[in-house]
């Protein structure tokens, strides 16, 4: 009998059956095992299905509910979901608790901007393991300073991925440069031009203090290259991605892939990737439908990591 059980919402059915599909060691792919629905007043009940007493639970939680018939990005009440689940698994008596959250939202909020505000990746990490967690795998958290929050978990990187994509994909890598669009993105961006064999260029926006990007230049663009290969942890509205594309446009080159682990496309980023010929490929943390997307699943780099911790 499996000592460890993979539950997982509507949105991970996919991913969590594709990364069971993939483990070497002997686990149980529990569907229906958990379920997230709502009382009439609008409070969130969270049930577990399963026996769970003395397994090992790995939950794939998503930031993805179905609203009016359709999936919807909800980090707000989907970390309620998460709370609430691990505090129902702790109870149920399972053994030890370990979310697969590919992405995590409010990363971003790391530290106080401005007086008076919240650091709200750190609550939010410490919410998730009072809330029952014994540890969190994720991938490629959007800052470094987050990672001693997560110090019992593991962070996964999508360098090789997207590497190993592109050596399929790009016929004349010869002609090819790595872009890392702001200084925040330039290790990454390292790894996979490493991998790669690519030169790399590092683009430079100053921003007022409105935070409008007043000024943006990108610097060691090497000559005879005409296609950038543009690597990022996150798009949201696209603004940072999109005066990469017009800066480099304006330096010469002439073709365009944008390799990002998480796809919000918030606004009408994702007609603004079409209308400029921008390649979008990206992995399945954010399990939304996007026509036209190239979609890298992390199953393996997840199967892999469960695999390690759950020896």
């Amino acid at each position: 009998m499996a000592k460890t059980i993979l539950l997982f919402d509507i949105a991970f059915a996919s991913l969590a059956r594709k990364t069971h599909d993939s483990m070497q060691r002997k686990t149980r792919l529990a569907k229906g095992g958990i379920a997230f629905k709502r009382f009439k007043n609008g409070e969130v009940r969270v049930i577990a299905n399963v026996d769970i007493r003395d397994k090992t639970v790995v939950l794939f939680k998503s930031f993805i509910m179905r609203q009016d018939g359709k999936l919807t990005y909800n980090p707000n009440d989907c970390y309620l979901e998460l709370f609430l689940a691990n505090d129902a698994l702790k109870r149920a008596g399972a053994r030890r608790i370990i979310d697969v959250v590919p992405y995590v939202p409010y990363l971003r909020q790391d530290r106080v901007a401005h007086p008076g505000e919240p650091v709200s990746a750190t609550l939010f990490a410490e919410m998730t393991y009072r809330s029952g967690a014994d540890s969190v795998i994720s991938v490629d958290p959007h800052s470094s300073s987050i990672l001693p929050l997560y110090a019992r978990g593991r962070m996964l990187t999508t360098a090789s991925l997207f590497a190993d994509h592109l050596k399929r994909t790009v016929a004349d890598t010869t002609a090819c440069v790595v872009i890392a669009p702001d200084a925040g993105a330039k290790r990454r961006a390292q790894a996979i031009a490493k991998l790669l064999r690519l030169p790399l260029a590092v683009c430079q926006k100053k921003r007022n203090k409105q935070g409008t990007i007043v000024s943006f230049r990108c610097k060691g663009l090497p000559k005879n290259k005409n296609h950038a290969i543009i690597y990022d942890d996150i798009i949201d509205s696209g603004g940072t991605l999109f005066r990469t594309v017009d800066a480099l446009k304006q330096a010469g080159l002439r073709r365009f892939t944008f390799c990002c682990t998480h796809t919000l496309l918030s606004g009408n980023a994702l007609q603004e990737l079409r209308r400029r010929k921008i390649r979008l490929v990206t992995t399945d943390s954010i399990p939304l439908p996007r026509a036209g997307v190239t979609v890298i699943s992390l199953a393996g780099l997840l199967a892999k990591a469960l695999d390690e911790v759950t020896r």
